[in-house]
Order: C-alpha cells, then sequence, then structure tokens
C-alpha cells in the first residue's frame, strides 16, 4: 500500500497555472508533489516573480517567498530553488528528500540537451505532444553537441516525428523521420517516413476518415500497424 499524506494547508482560491503540463496547484503541498514528481520537467523558468509572488500573496508564505527571491539574485540553481520549496512544505521525508538530491545530481551531471530531451520525453508521456515538439525543436536549435552522439540526435528527430504523427501532421512527420535517418542509417527511420509520406498524401479528409475507422481494410490496416508502430515506439522512449 502507498503513504499517505495529509495537507496542513488550505487550498487557495486562485491556483497557480503550469502551462507545459496544463496542471493547476492549489496549495504548497500540491507544489510540492509536482516538482517532486516532475523533476526531469524543471528548468530555470518554473522558479520565477510568477511563482514567487503567488507563493507570497495566495499562499501566504512570505518566508518562503523572500528566500527564493534571495535565491535568484544571488543566482542560485534551479534545483537548490526546488529544495527550498519542497524542504518548507515538510510534505516529503528526509529520506525523500535525499532520494530526489541523488537524482539532481545525476541530472545536473548531464548536457544540457540530454536534460532537455528527457523533460521532451516527459511530456510525450503526459499526451503533452505540442509541449514535447517545442521541446526537442530546442535541442535541435542548439548547436550540435560534440560531447554527444550521432545516436542522441537521430533519437531526438525520430521522437519529434512521433509527436507530429501522433498528431496526424504526417508530411512534418515524414520530414523528421528522414532527418533521423540522416544521423543514423537505420531501416527503421526510412520505413517509417516512407509510411508518413504515404499518409501525408492522402488528404485531411481521409485522415478524419482514418481516425473514425471509415477506410478500406486494406488501407486501414497498413495505417493502423504503422500508427501502432510509432506508439510504441513514442511510449517506450527506450533511446
Amino acid at each position: 500500500m502507498g503513504t499517505v499524506k495529509l495537507c496542513v494547508h488550505k487550498p487557495v482560491k486562485t491556483p497557480f497555472y503550469i502551462e507545459t503540463t496544463g496542471v493547476h496547484l492549489y496549495s504548497i503541498e500540491e507544489l510540492a508533489y509536482y516538482l517532486y514528481k516532475n523533476i526531469y520537467l524543471i528548468d530555470e523558468r518554473i522558479v520565477d516573480e510568477r511563482l514567487v509572488g503567488w507563493i507570497e500573496l495566495e499562499l501566504g508564505l512570505a518566508g518562503l517567498a523572500e528566500k527564493l527571491r534571495g535565491g535568484r539574485a544571488t543566482g542560485s540553481h534551479v534545483y537548490n530553488q526546488v529544495m527550498t520549496i519542497l524542504q518548507a512544505s515538510e510534505y516529503y521525508s528526509e529520506e525523500e528528500l535525499s532520494e530526489l538530491s541523488e537524482k539532481i545530481k545525476s541530472i545536473s551531471g548531464m548536457q544540457t540537451q540530454e536534460r532537455m530531451k528527457y523533460k521532451a520525453d516527459e511530456l510525450v508521456q503526459k499526451g503533452n505532444f505540442w509541449g514535447a515538439i517545442a521541446e526537442y525543436e530546442r535541442i535541435l536549435g542548439i548547436r550540435q553537441n560534440s560531447k554527444l552522439t550521432v545516436q542522441f540526435y537521430a533519437a531526438v528527430w525520430n521522437n519529434l516525428a512521433a509527436c507530429y504523427a501522433n498528431l496526424f501532421l504526417f508530411e512534418k512527420a515524414a520530414t523528421c523521420f528522414e532527418r533521423a535517418f540522416q544521423f543514423q542509417k537505420i531501416v527503421e527511420y526510412r520505413e517509417k517516413a516512407y509510411y508518413a509520406r504515404k499518409l501525408a498524401g492522402y488528404g485531411q479528409e481521409n485522415i478524419e476518415e482514418l481516425q473514425e475507422h471509415k477506410l478500406s481494410e486494406e488501407f486501414l490496416e497498413k495505417a493502423e500497424t504503422v500508427l501502432k508502430e510509432i506508439e510504441e515506439r513514442t511510449e517506450s522512449l527506450s533511446y
């Protein structure tokens, strides 16, 4: 059985909204839970003045807000800010915070693009394909890191393609699969590009039919096979 944790602070009327995941938070405990469970999603943008202001004005935790502002002023790393919030919430035990601290150390040792990919992969798992697309494109917009392998960049292109495919944007998916193949010459990427282009040329009305399962049995069988492979590949994210 799981551990039962009690929330001792009264929920606020005005929640804090996190756009990337579409989550509304109503208490310090909910904020702590979100940060703890989504540590790979955390970047320097999360602990901004909007969050600090919400902590101060809505939660009524002026002391915590002051600490966070002081940390930001001195350039404290975002993970230190996160730990400050978690400790103030008193929602997690010392053992749990210690485990999180170890996880943070492993994240901190990653290249920036690797951390960004973890964040994008987590967004995919949560079904936020547009958010994941934005993160994958951010990675690809950064000058290529010589410390990262061609397999890494192939995986990013493949995951980006899978996001577009899940949104039925097959033309974009095909282009991304082709870019993945340019980095890593494996047949899977070429095959996915081929089928994505085939689906892209089928037309919007036909795509709607595809979604409603009104296609011919032959085409539907082929399309569903491709989409199933893409979905399974996206869910596993074992790159």
